[in-house]
């Protein structure tokens, strides 16, 4: 569930930031998500998304699994602390295998699915050639698809018109 392609005109990166607050210069808490609607009952097997620009040391992310209602995330939908380690400058697809801890989906929910950044240090803190961004890609404008982004753990969730490289490897059954 979500897009294979590695292709796309807009990115989800950590350089987008809301332009009415002012944030910490760190990206911890900053989440990016995906939004995808469950159209059969499945079991999770693994998260993979596609990283095009990687200027970081290795990267600690959280794996986030959210509820939607009114198109908005309003539950962890995990009860395990789902952590790993992107290595540094690695680009490409990222995966994360997901089977032993049997996430259920139900048919007719709608879940957002994506990665919160936990701890990473940029290759070249002074702002040198490597500024210092994470990003993948994502095609745009997308009519039916949706990408969630925040800041800050705790910050207002922003939605953009963005199919972004991010999908769950399921099992479905009836």
């Amino acid at each position: 569930m979500g897009r294979t392609a590695v292709g796309g005109i807009a990115y989800w990166t950590t350089k987008i930031r809301d332009s009415t607050l002012t944030v910490a210069s760190d990206e911890r808490g900053w989440e990016v998500a995906t939004v995808l609607p469950v159209r059969r009952s499945c079991y999770v097997d693994s998260f993979r998304f596609y990283v095009s620009q990687n200027d970081f040391k290795p990267v600690r992310f959280r794996f986030v699994l959210y509820e939607l209602t009114n198109d908005k995330p309003t539950r962890q939908l995990l009860t395990d602390d789902i952590q790993f380690t992107l290595p540094s400058q690695q680009t490409g697809w990222a995966s994360l295998d997901l089977r032993s801890y049997n996430i259920e989906l139900r048919k007719g929910q709608t879940v957002a699915a994506g990665i919160q950044w936990l701890e990473g240090e940029k290759l070249d803190p002074k702002g040198g050639p490597k500024r210092g961004a994470l990003s993948g890609p994502g095609a745009f404008p997308s009519v039916g698809h949706r990408v969630l982004v925040r800041d800050k753990s705790e910050a207002e969730w922003r939605t953009l018109p963005v199919n972004v490289s991010m999908y769950l490897a399921v099992q479905e059954y009836k």
